[in-house]
């Protein structure tokens, strides 16, 4: 209040200074133009003037705001679409969770167009008429969305929704070509239920990267390896490519090496796997699968197990190997010998088996029963 004062006083005092020079001088204006001349107080031409100045900003200012008026119409309409969009897309997404999906993919497709995000909307609308059983809209939905430029998104949208149709080929033909960890679980289940094996082979490495538990990683590498190298058509060349390729840690497996093995010819190729794999890491599995690799150079694998006792003397499947390979070579007294050394070491199936057939051999006939009973025995145990 009390500035509008001052200023107020300021203005009246200010026209009265402009009063008085008014009355001293009023002045004169002389404009000629065209042989003809106009004269005026220099005062009223002043007045004149801002008069005509102020009427010109006026002027443009309308001008402006005409010319603009039709812009701001069309902004203002846009930015109401998109209010009532947005408003009709929660309402559908609210539909789509509470299950009512034929009301929540008219919401949903009626919004797109003028939403931030379409794609989105065509999405949620596609996850709509899968729920209907609507394949044909579906999938006009989802080419919307990748129109919409949803990069990877609608791909793995669409790869879930053919997922719960177990249509595997169709998953993995959407999502092939994509390694991001939203991706990968579907392509993995995918390639497991299409039985693609190598292919699963070469995605290890980008499954290592985004699974936190590396023990249940590398049960199923090993797992995938064991169901490449006893898959059909291998040849034993492609069964040595394939095994050379695998990291050390699932090469190593016994069940993996036990596949190699198996499907391999070459005795010395054999030897080197499960050797290679024992060094690496002791497995009592692969000493067994070692000594069973048949009669041919089972002097050798006898005196090799016979190095390995020195090192593993209260190792039963040590004495089990030796026992098996003198079996072989017919020397039934060693090998009746090892395998009553490998019972002391731990009780065994295998060596129950053995000493029952031996035994039976040589008309020991209750005692090979009451082996064949202890093997019996174990074998339940080991089921249970």
């Amino acid at each position: 209040m009390k500035r509008a004062l001052i200023i107020l006083v300021v203005v009246i005092i200010a026209f009265l200074g402009i009063g008085t020079l008014m009355e001293r001088d009023p002045g004169y204006v002389l404009l000629s133009w065209n042989g003809r001349t106009f004269q005026t107080g220099i005062w009223v031409f002043l007045i004149i003037y801002l008069l005509m100045l102020t009427g010109g900003y006026y002027g443009v200012r309308t001008f402006r705001a005409v010319a603009h008026s039709s812009e701001r119409f069309a902004a203002w309409r846009e930015a109401r679409r998109l209010r009532k969009a947005r408003d009709l897309s929660a309402r559908g997404q609210m539909l789509l969770q509470q299950g009512e999906y034929a009301r929540a993919e008219k919401f949903l497709v009626s919004s797109a167009q003028h939403h931030d995000y379409p794609a989105l909307n065509y999405i949620a609308a596609a996850r709509a008429a899968n729920a209907q059983g609507n394949s044909e809209n579906r999938e006009k939905y989802l080419s919307l969305a990748e129109e919409a430029d949803a990069g990877d998104l609608a791909a793995i949208a669409a790869a879930e929704m053919y997922a719960t149709g177990h249509d595997w080929s169709a998953v993995e033909k959407k999502i092939g070509h994509l390694t991001s960890p939203k991706a990968l679980p579907l392509r993995q289940e995918a390639l497991l239920q299409l039985r693609e094996w190598q292919k699963l082979l070469d995605l290890l490495p980008q499954i290592r990267k985004t699974m936190d538990d590396q023990a249940a990683f590398l049960a199923f590498s090993q797992r995938i390896a064991v169901a490449r190298l006893s898959g059909e058509g291998n040849t034993e060349e492609t069964m040595k490519l394939i095994y050379q390729k695998l990291s050390g840690d699932i090469r190593h497996n016994p069940a993996v090496v036990k596949a190699y093995v198996t499907g391999i010819s070459s005795l010395k190729d054999q030897e080197s796997a499960i050797i290679e794999a024992i060094k690496a890491q002791w497995h009592d599995e692969l000493v067994l699968l070692y000594a069973d690799l048949g009669p041919d150079q089972a002097d050798k694998r006898i005196r090799t197990l016979t190095g390995w006792r020195k090192q593993h003397a209260d190792n039963w499947a040590v004495h089990y190997g030796l026992g098996h390979l003198y079996e072989l070579t017919g020397d039934k007294a060693e090998a009746r010998d090892s395998y009553e050394k490998s019972l002391a070491a731990a009780p065994n199936r295998q060596a129950h088996e053995a000493l029952a057939h031996l035994q039976a051999f040589e008309g020991e006939y209750q005692r090979s029963n009451e082996h064949l009973k202890a093997a019996l025995t174990l074998a339940a145990s080991a089921a249970d």
